[in-house]
């Protein structure tokens, strides 16, 4: 059986392989990869800024965007509320208590860190 492999490179450097049975599905699968790469690379960093984890794996995941030189970290309230009480030695007793309830409150709010490679 013959199978058709699709690779996807920009400006002359692999991004993306994979391997499938039609060639049909080959050639739909890369014209989808290079959509979503240049609708990546065509993003602002105000834009940038804004997208959500369900966003970035629409359009190809963090892999691929770390491919493209487009550093992404996704961050919950728990995880900035855990960081910024890391380093307090005496914490109130309830602080644990605060944090479950805002992050109850606050489960949907995601933050990033963003960085670009040049």
């Amino acid at each position: 059986m013959r199978k058709y492999r699709a690779d996807i490179r920009k400006n002359y450097t692999f991004i993306q392989a994979k391997t499938f049975l039609t060639k049909k599905q080959a050639e739909q699968w890369a014209s989808e990869m290079d959509v979503n790469i240049e609708a990546i690379l065509t993003l602002t960093p105000s834009k940038l800024k804004n997208l959500t984890p369900e966003i970035v794996n629409e359009m190809g995941g963090l892999d691929l965007c770390q491919k493209l030189g487009i550093e992404l970290e996704f961050f919950t309230f728990k995880d900035l509320a855990n960081e910024y009480m890391t380093p307090w030695t005496k914490k109130d007793p309830l602080s644990q208590v605060r944090d479950d309830v805002q992050c109850g409150v606050n489960a949907w709010v995601t933050f990033h860190d963003l960085h670009l490679g040049v």
